[in-house]
């Protein structure tokens, strides 16, 4: 049965490797996509109402220093 399956790899013109890349690449798309729906569904929804209060609170950032270090060389 090998040379058989050998026989078709070679009309295909397809080697293993080739494939095993492909599935690599195809996987590696999938888990991408998936992770990249399981962080939208994690994303908490806020209505039009929290956004503007977070919006009004959060305009600018805050100009004062809240923390400074200095190092003598």
């Amino acid at each position: 049965m090998k040379m058989e399956d050998k026989k078709m790899r070679e009309k295909a013109g397809v080697t293993a490797d080739e494939i095993k890349k492909l599935v690599e690449k195809t996987i590696k798309e999938t888990i991408r996509e998936e992770f990249l729906k399981l962080r939208m569904e994690l994303i908490p929804e806020i209505s039009d109402e929290e956004m503007k209060e977070i919006e009004k609170k959060y305009k600018s950032p805050d100009k004062r220093i809240v923390y400074s270090e200095s190092i003598d060389i």
